[in-house]
């Protein structure tokens, strides 16, 4: 077990890390720099959906060691659609509002760059979601396939990454475009392939769910993007003070219409009953 958990580590290296390498390689320590910089923010809200989606492993584990194996299923499909959807909610009321971000963090000379941090975050809830079910297959000890494709799929990242960059040229183009190919991979990687291991261990004959689950995910990402664009069309968040103000309207709006649009009747009152247990 502990093997291909350092396997797997290698392959997510090759998938979230390495591009930052290549970068600061084929061009310079600026361009590596900026990608950093924007990267960050994915970093900050993976600690803060970890803590959380880290409260839903016992629960899992717990019915696991019951032979429990229909409430494991439960548990694991909607607990990973509520860690998706609080991740989505938080990179998207970023993602709406990258440019004041950019602006007040790095400078006005960099706000160009927002299309990274865009690619950079949009990622997040489908990863994070995906842990959940890593909870799962961690349990029954069924490491070895997602082990050896997380290394495979790394390693065909890094050969598009550095095939890109060797006809770049410099142009900074092509940074973009690698970041475009990495985001379809880190899907690919982390709820694509978590969810047919998820599957192929119970037979999960419900895939329609998951991908249902992943279509959620991805509204509350567009839906907490847009309130966050619209707000700073009509009101000023040049100042640190109006940002921190606007994250917080909008993300409270984008909260209360995700919990009231995509979630079912039943959801609602387990959510519920979950945030009364921990309160």
């Amino acid at each position: 077990m502990t093997v291909f958990v350092i396997i797997q580590q290698v392959g997510d290296t090759g998938l979230y890390r390495i591009d930052n390498f290549i970068v600061n390689k084929y061009w310079s320590v600026r361009e590596s720099g900026i990608l950093g910089a924007v990267s960050d923010f994915g970093n900050y809200i993976m600690t803060s959906i970890g803590v959380i989606s880290s409260l839903f492993g016992p629960l899992i584990l717990i019915a696991y060691s019951k032979e429990e194996h229909d409430k494991v299923k439960s548990l694991a499909v909607e607990n990973s659609l509520y860690v998706g959807l609080m991740a989505a909610l938080l990179a998207g009321v970023i993602i709406g509002f990258c440019k004041p971000i950019i602006t007040l963090w790095i400078g006005p000379n960099y706000t160009s760059y927002f299309p990274w941090m865009i690619l950079k975050l949009y990622v997040i809830p489908f990863y994070a979601a995906a842990g959940v079910f890593a909870f799962v297959y961690r349990a029954w000890n069924y490491l070895k396939v997602p082990a050896l494709w997380t290394v495979i799929i790394g390693a065909i990242n890094l050969l598009v990454s550095i095939l890109l960059c060797e006809f770049s040229g410099g142009d900074e183009t092509y940074i973009f475009y690698m970041l475009v190919i990495s985001s379809i991979f880190v899907i690919l990687q982390s709820y694509i392939l978590c969810s047919y291991c998820f599957s192929r261990l119970y037979n999960f004959s419900e895939k329609r769910a998951l991908f249902i689950n992943f279509l959620k995910i991805l509204f509350v990402l567009l839906l907490s993007a847009l309130l966050a664009y619209v707000y700073g069309l009509f009101i000023s968040v040049g100042q640190l003070f109006q940002l921190c103000i606007a994250i917080i309207v909008v993300g409270c709006v984008a909260l209360i219409l995700s919990f009231m649009l995509v979630l079912r009747k039943e959801q609602k009152q387990r959510l519920l009953s979950y945030l009364k247990s921990f309160i």
